[in-house]
């Protein structure tokens, strides 16, 4: 009985050390531009709220101050400042009433990868092509090591330009006939 017992434990964790021998994170090149948020969702719990716009209040009251990453999810530039209008934005992105939108400047010979992008609800997020197909966009899935425990694969997109131009694509997860829409946000991609 304990040698099943001690065989049975061998094989289990084989397959875990098998797994995550197999499994790497998504590679990153030097140059690329990663965009591993969800913008708006200022409290990382993977879903954009009216706690996110509270946050974003507070810091344009000066209660209190954002971290760097904080700024860069509330579509921030080096030289914007915080204000309420930008909590207004969440706030309406919260209640569905509005899409939020973050734009990036790449140049023709860069990389954005976004990404791993999580679904509070388990669904997938789905990247919607631009209709011109002047983007070259690969969608990669990387399994967690634990998946065989019911953890979901991180998905990644990667997108690089063909022309020069500003591109509009649109994130959102993917749902069943009869359910609501969770989460969504635009990215607008200026190629250089």
């Amino acid at each position: 009985m304990k040698k099943k017992l001690i065989l049975c434990l061998m094989l289990i964790t084989s397959v875990f050390v098998l797994m995550s021998m197999c499994v790497s994170a998504f590679d990153y090149q030097e140059n690329d531009i990663v965009i591993d948020f969800l913008p708006g969702d200022l409290n990382g719990d993977n879903r954009v709220t009216s706690a996110d716009a509270r946050i974003c209040l507070r810091a344009a009251a000066e209660l209190e101050s954002l971290t760097d990453r904080q700024k860069k999810i509330a579509g921030l530039d080096d030289t914007d400042e915080i204000n309420s209008s930008i909590a207004r934005h969440i706030l309406r992105a919260s209640a569905k009433l509005e899409t939020l939108t973050i734009t990036v400047n790449l140049e023709l010979v860069q990389t954005l990868v976004v990404g791993p992008l999580k679904a509070p609800t388990g669904k997938e997020w789905d990247c919607i092509e631009d209709v011109e197909n002047k983007l070259n966009i690969n969608i990669s899935t990387v399994a967690h090591p634990n998946y065989i425990v019911g953890n979901a694969p991180d998905k990644y997109v990667s997108i690089t330009g063909i022309e020069k131009g500003s591109h509009n694509l649109t994130f959102e997860q993917t749902i069943g006939w009869n359910q609501e829409l969770s989460e969504s946000f635009i990215l607008i991609v200026v190629i250089s």
